[in-house]
């Protein structure tokens, strides 16, 4: 063991290389980490939705199975083959929108903070002496991590202290990675792990950075620092005294100002202002503060963060409250957000995300408006996911009277214009009509806003609202709604818009409920007809699972009918290419790089971060199925600005500045997801004929070149051979159009 020695700090004290040392690049290991607690959080709010979803969604799955099959029963298997491949891109999408929605920074935990802290020796009052090298520390971040510096220190009582410590036999690099590890608790060096785990019961390494850090928040030991409350103050927050536990004005919280200061630079900058001339402090300092700003019973909650990065209000509310059931829900989101502009006050990045996690597992019917209202301006985390709740469960909360009166239409609009809007076009345009009356309701009576007995009529008083109002209302949504993809025969939802004259659109919509015509066409459902009334059809799941099924049963029935006998060898396999992803936006006179100076090391890290997640077989997967990864790109840009904590309109910035950040990717080599009949064999492009004579002409080799049979085929004939000769799955040709196999 080596010796102890202290004495006073004395700034003419030659330092020797301890200036010197740099901090190893132990961040990115720790944004990894804090990344893996993300995806677990993920994993959970995931979970928490499809609870909610379960309470909510009464989706009545058989009828849009009927809708959906009504629908494709006279197509030919390649047309529902090319809708399901459009779906499975739209789903690829939908996945990747959920990881960039749920993407943001993950600066401010507890283990970057306290790994600042080490190697920015701010507040040190403490010197190690190691091979004649100096180390700035913190005593009490020792004493309280490691039995083995508690042994040393504990009696020291100056407040600057030099110790000659010779323990290990390791290099100057190792020893800063052994004190870099007990600060933050972790390290990417094996041989300092292994000296950790043999010299276990020597050092007392043994618990997690958190747990000893609790510890030392309810020991209050060596505190330097008291928080307390001005005299003469009342309860600031009476609107919550029925559910909050009773207010104490004497109350008063000891704590320690390094780790105080290292997880605030608000109360930093505070006390470097208010103690910038005072070296030694002798006393702990008192800070007074103000229940306007942090609220007495939440300043429990904000230390547990501060200390442990915990946030938990169970020990903030009585008994009474975890009693009752009713508005429960809604008080928790209200007290979290009031902790979040704590939070923002106070610059403690991980107290505002514990509140985002409280505020977004506590969505649901009734707090979904104030979450919507309250994140638009002050979180666009939760503010992703709210939306993201809307679209989710539109159908169950659109039934609600209560939702659809008070629901803004800047929120309404915002999830209209999603591909992944989970209801169908009647729902919606039903939902639009419904929530305009409710406007035109509230503007002739203003009290009906936000009234508890909304829910106990259904609708309004239809005699008092006029069609001229309703028209004008409705025309600035209506476009949102896909009116040809609307599948309920004769629908009388769409008949009475029509006759109420409430869709002025080129498109007749009537002629969608006539039963003289057919219900929907080919062209409004598939993009590689190019027809002008081509529509992009939503992400809608019943359609999705039900369009899968349908297809699984269209290739068993060829399957059954087909002579496997005449399957050539050698098949067509046509590569499926990926396109690069391009964008039209103008540039800025002011660009948002410059605005924010994103330095090389950024834009680095930002660079490598996207290459990360492009080379994941995710997003691999993805791309396979997507013929343009324009909108997959966006939203991985997306995620990866956002975890760097600028915002969304800097992704397309740096893509337009930067467009080699995409150029390793536009050959990105994929694993081809074929479908075949028969065992492993290649991609195949069949006729459905029911002449045998024709035969030879059903499949084509791996060297046949696709051509008309005729010289007058129409454009539509054409396009369809382009769509076979660039397609990477099984495909059928139409009975009408004749196909030659000329070999080379």
């Amino acid at each position: 063991m080596g010796h102890a020695q202290s004495a006073a700090f004395n700034d003419k004290n030659q330092l020797k290389s301890s200036d010197l040392i740099l901090p190893h690049d132990d961040s990115s290991k720790l944004v990894e980490k804090e990344k893996k607690k993300q995806s677990k959080k993920l994993l959970k709010q995931g979970s928490i939705r499809k609870k909610l979803s379960r309470t909510l969604r009464p989706i009545k799955s058989s009828l849009y199975s009927k809708q959906i099959r009504d629908l494709v029963q006279s197509w030919s298997i390649t047309e529902i083959q090319l809708l399901l491949k459009k779906y499975e891109t739209l789903e690829a999408v939908r996945e990747l929108k959920f990881l960039s929605d749920s993407a943001r920074s993950i600066n401010g935990s507890l283990q970057n903070d306290f790994c600042q802290l080490f190697y920015s020796k701010h507040q040190a009052d403490t010197i190690i002496e190691y091979k004649d090298t100096l180390f700035h520390v913190h005593k009490i971040v020792l004493i309280s991590r490691c039995q083995y510096f508690r042994s040393i220190l504990i009696d020291i009582n100056h407040s600057h202290v030099k110790i000659d410590c010779d323990v290990l036999d390791v290099n100057i690099s190792d020893f800063i990675d052994l004190i870099s590890y007990i600060y933050c608790g972790y390290t990417n060096n094996n041989e300092i792990l292994k000296t950790i785990s043999v010299l276990e019961e020597k050092f007392g390494l043994l618990n997690t950075l958190e747990n000893d850090m609790q510890k030392l928040f309810n020991s209050k030991e060596r505190t330097d620092l008291v928080i307390s409350y001005r005299n003469g103050q009342k309860n600031m927050f009476c609107e919550y005294s029925e559910v909050l536990k009773p207010f104490d004005p004497t109350l008063k919280v000891d704590c320690h100002l390094s780790i105080v200061c290292s997880r605030s630079p608000f109360l930093k900058r505070l006390f470097e202002t208010k103690y910038c001339n005072q070296t030694e402090l002798t006393i702990p300092l008192l800070l007074e503060i103000n229940d306007h700003i942090v609220p007495q019973p939440f300043l429990h909650v904000v230390m547990e963060c501060i200390y442990f990065d915990q946030v938990s209000f169970n020990s903030i509310f009585n008994e009474k409250f975890h009693e009752s059931c009713n508005n429960n829900n809604l008080v928790y989101v209200e007290i979290a957000m009031k902790v979040f502009e704590i939070g923002q006050f106070l610059e403690i990045p991980s107290l505002m995300r514990g509140c985002e996690d409280i505020i977004v597992s506590n969505l649901s019917a009734t707090s979904l408006i104030k979450i919507l209202e309250w994140s638009s301006i002050d979180s666009k985390y939760v503010y992703r996911q709210a939306i993201h709740f809307l679209r989710e469960e539109f159908i169950p909360l659109c039934k609600s009277s209560f939702f659809l009166a008070n629901l803004s239409k800047i929120h309404l609009l915002k999830v209209l214009e999603s591909d992944f809007l989970q209801a169908d076009e009647e729902t919606i345009l039903d939902s639009i009509i419904t929530w305009c009356e409710w406007e035109i309701a509230k503007s002739g009576n203003p009290t009906i806003i936000l009234t508890k007995s909304l829910p106990r009529h259904p609708c309004p008083k239809r005699y008092n609202i006029t069609n001229d109002a309703l028209r004008e209302m409705v025309s600035s949504l209506v476009g949102c709604v896909r009116l040809s993809h609307i599948l309920t025969q004769n629908s009388v939802i769409l008949s009475n818009a029509c006759q109420q004259g409430l869709l002025q659109m080129p498109f007749t919509a009537c002629d969608v409920v006539s039963s003289e015509k057919k219900l929907s066409s080919t062209v409004y459902w598939i993009e590689e007809m190019h027809h002008s009334d081509y529509v992009k059809p939503r992400f809608f799941i019943p359609y999705f699972n039900e369009i899968k099924l349908i297809y699984q049963e269209r290739l068993t029935e060829n399957k059954n009918t087909c002579d496997v006998n005449n399957l050539p060898s050698t098949l067509v396999e046509i590569p499926l290419s990926i396109t690069t992803c391009a964008t039209s936006d103008e540039r800025q006179s002011m660009p948002l790089v410059d605005i924010f100076k994103l330095s090389e090391d950024v834009i680095k890290n930002m660079v490598t971060r996207q290459k990360e997640l492009m080379s994941s077989e995710q997003v691999l997967k993805y791309l396979t199925l997507a013929p343009d990864n324009v909108e997959i790109i966006a939203e991985i840009q997306l995620r990866v600005v956002r975890e760097f904590d600028y915002p969304d309109e800097l992704a397309n910035e740096i893509f337009q500045q930067y467009p080699d950040l995409v150029e390793n990717f536009t050959n990105i080599p994929t694993k081809r997801s074929t479908l075949s009949m028969v065992g492993d064999i290649k991609p195949q492009v069949f006729c459905n004929s029911t002449d045998a004579s024709n035969s030879e002409n059903m499949y084509c080799s791996s060297n046949a070149e696709l051509t008309v049979g005729n010289n007058e085929s129409t454009d539509e004939e054409q396009h369809l051979l382009r769509i076979l000769k660039h397609s990477s799955l099984v495909v059928e040709c139409p009975l009408d159009l004749p196909i030659n196999a000329t070999l080379n």
